[in-house]
């Protein structure tokens, strides 16, 4: 496997002013179950990290191409090394 885990940033839930069909929060919880069935269907166990501050956020948080991530997951921390 290639990557142990996936970090997503919180999605642009709008363009031009302009909201999904759905409505924000709904277009949200779909585009995350999207991700966990894409991962039940190619039957991978990976951690999943939602609404993260980078892409289109704001406040954004860098993550240089390439670097290292390690995620703690039982005390719920990531780190960018």
């Amino acid at each position: 496997m290639r990557f142990k885990a996936i970090l997503m940033a919180y999605p642009k839930a709008q363009f031009c002013d302009r909201q999904p069909p759905e409505g924000r929060e709904a277009y949200i919880v779909n585009q995350q179950n999207a991700v966990k069935k894409a991962l039940q269907d190619y039957k991978l166990s990976i951690p999943v990290v939602f609404n993260m501050n980078f892409g289109h956020t704001d406040p954004q948080t860098i993550i240089p191409s390439g670097g290292n991530v390690l995620i703690d997951c039982a005390k719920k921390t990531i780190s960018f090394v």
